[in-house]
């Protein structure tokens, strides 16, 4: 199955609790849902509009077996050219500072913009590095004009049976300073923040919720906040509804959600690049479980043009300095590891 059509019109995500990842080539996309089907999903970052993919093929492999068969197409990429745009996060992060009034927490993102020698060849080896991330949830989605491939530490929630997982993931740290972020009082304040969200937002939906102990959850070199959360579904649960509901996160929007979203509208950052699914959410669905994740540390392509996007929280206590050396520092993973 992993032939000319697949590289051109497909999907993938990996179930990682059962070391499995599903590939997809094919098939059709839409904007309605079908059900009793197996379909991948995207949603909008800015609004509540989906897109599902019914594909034609559908294989079913072990994650290291995958690993493995894309290491033929492993290839140093040569980058030809690139340009950061940095210089619009500090817009919009002073922006940010003068509406204190308003807003408790936004996610502010920035970018890297390159090309390379060797485009096609140089996609097929991203294949082989999101696989070969060795943590969290590899994914993507792609046509023969655009894609995205990554590996995300962050689970939106995952249903199987009438059990509903999910975690609050906030704070970032390089992994030898993990206790200093375990003791940072703005870390926790943020990551607070996202515990509080995800209790509000999946309270309707759900019973018997237990909410574990604050703890770190190492992703290569750097190390995140995280709290998890376990649940009951009740007897009319939606997915769509639930995802409507959690998305943008308050890890990747803000908060309070309206106030954020409208305030990232109006940045820098989003009228220059007014169409982002940095930070939105993928899924899949079966007749047996829901996996949905949020589409962070990744790739994305336009044309012969590979992006890298990268985001960190803003709060009151934060200072511009250390919030460019979050991003630089999120950065620098993608770059080491698909560069």
């Amino acid at each position: 199955m992993i032939n000319d059509e697949f590289f051109s019109f497909g999907a993938m995500l990996a179930d990682t609790q059962n070391d499995e990842l599903i590939l997809a080539s094919g098939g059709e996309i839409s904007s309605e849902r079908r059900e009793n089907q197996t379909y991948f999903f995207a949603k909008d970052f800015y609004s509540d509009s989906f897109t599902f993919y019914y594909p034609k093929n559908i294989l079913r492999v072990g994650l290291k077996e995958a690993t493995a068969f894309f290491e033929r197409f492993k290839k140093t990429p040569k980058i030809s050219e690139s340009v950061n745009f940095d210089y619009l996060y500090e817009d919009d992060f002073n922006a940010f500072k003068d509406n204190l009034d308003t807003l408790k927490k936004v996610v502010l993102i920035s970018r890297e913009e390159f090309k390379v020698e060797n485009f096609h060849e140089t996609l097929k080896h991203f294949f082989y590095s999101a696989l070969n991330f060795g943590t969290g949830y590899p994914y993507g989605y792609w046509n023969l004009t655009s894609g995205i491939l990554g590996a995300t530490p962050e689970l939106l929630f995952k249903v199987n049976d009438q059990n509903l997982e999910t975690f609050a993931l906030a704070g970032t740290a390089k992994a030898e300073l993990g206790e200093e972020l375990l003791a940072s009082s703005k870390d926790r304040h943020e990551h607070n923040i996202v515990i509080d969200d995800i209790k509000e937002k999946i309270s309707p939906f759900c019973h018997d919720m237990s909410i574990g102990q604050t703890h770190l959850h190492p992703f290569k070199q750097i190390v995140h906040l995280r709290t998890d959360f376990k649940t009951k579904i009740n007897s009319d649960f939606d997915f769509i509804s639930l995802t409507k509901k959690m998305s943008p996160t308050a890890a990747l929007g803000g908060y309070p959600m309206n106030e954020s979203l409208k305030f990232l509208r109006q940045t820098k950052y989003a009228q220059t690049f007014p169409h982002r699914i940095f930070g939105s959410v993928m899924g899949l669905v079966t007749p047996q479980e829901t996996l949905t994740v949020v589409m962070i540390r990744n790739l994305q392509w336009a044309g012969e043009k590979f992006i890298i996007e990268c985001g960190g929280g803003v709060v009151a206590e934060s200072q511009l300095a250390n919030e460019l050396n979050e991003i630089e520092l999120k950065r620098n993973v993608i770059r080491k590891n698909y560069l």
